[in-house]
C-alpha cells in the first residue's frame, strides 16, 4: 500500500530514517502497542497521563488505533508507531503530532515516547527529527510545540537538540 492509500478506510502511511520506520498504527498493531505500554509501564508511569482503565488490553489498543486512523483522516492528529528498520513490527516507540490547530496559524503539538532498551541511543531524536521535517514540509504547518515535566532532564536535552525553546 503506498503512502495516504485506503483499504477498507485503513490509512497507511510510513516515513522513513535511516535506521527507522514511523508508521501510522494499524489494526494488527494492537498486540505490539499492548505489549510496548505493558514492557514500559513503570519507565513511562511517571511522565505519561494516568492509565484508564482497560489500558492493558487488547480492545483498548484496538479504539487507540482507531482513533488514530480517525484523527488522521481529519488531519486533526498524527500518530506513530516507530519501529528499527531490521524488526518493522516491533514497536520501540511513539511519536505524535496532536492537538492540531489549522486557520491562520497551523500548529500542534508533539508528544513522544520510546522504550527503555532503547533510550540514549539517538533513536528518539531522529524519530521527531524525520516528524518535524514531516510536519512542516508536508503539513505546512507553521509551529511545533512541546511541553515535558522540568524533572525529565532526558526530555528537556532532546527537545533543545531538535530546536525547541523554552518559552
Amino acid at each position: 500500500m503506498s503512502e495516504n492509500q485506503s483499504s477498507q478506510s485503513t490509512m497507511s502511511l510510513t516515513l522513513s530514517s535511516s535506521r527507522l520506520l514511523l508508521r501510522l498504527p494499524v489494526p494488527a498493531d494492537a498486540q505490539a502497542l499492548r505489549d510496548f505500554h505493558v514492557r514500559n509501564d513503570a519507565y513511562l508511569a511517571p511522565t505519561d497521563p494516568p492509565r484508564p482503565d482497560g489500558f492493558a488490553t487488547l480492545p483498548h489498543w484496538r479504539r487507540y488505533i482507531a482513533s488514530s486512523q480517525k484523527m488522521f483522516r481529519e488531519g486533526i492528529g498524527y500518530r506513530f508507531v516507530i519501529a528499527d528498520k531490521e524488526n518493522p513490527t516491533h514497536i520501540i516507540g511513539k511519536s505524535n503530532l496532536g492537538q492540531v490547530f489549522r486557520g491562520p496559524f497551523w500548529a500542534c503539538y508533539l508528544g513522544y515516547a520510546i522504550d527503555q532498551e532503547h533510550e540514549g541511543q539517538g533513536k528518539m531524536f531522529e524519530a521527531n527529527q524525520r516528524l518535524i521535517e514531516y510536519a512542516f514540509e508536508e503539513l505546512h504547518l507553521h509551529r511545533i510545540m512541546a511541553n515535558y515535566l522540568p524533572t525529565n532532564d532526558r526530555s528537556g536535552r532532546l527537545l533543545r537538540r531538535l530546536g525547541f525553546v523554552i518559552e
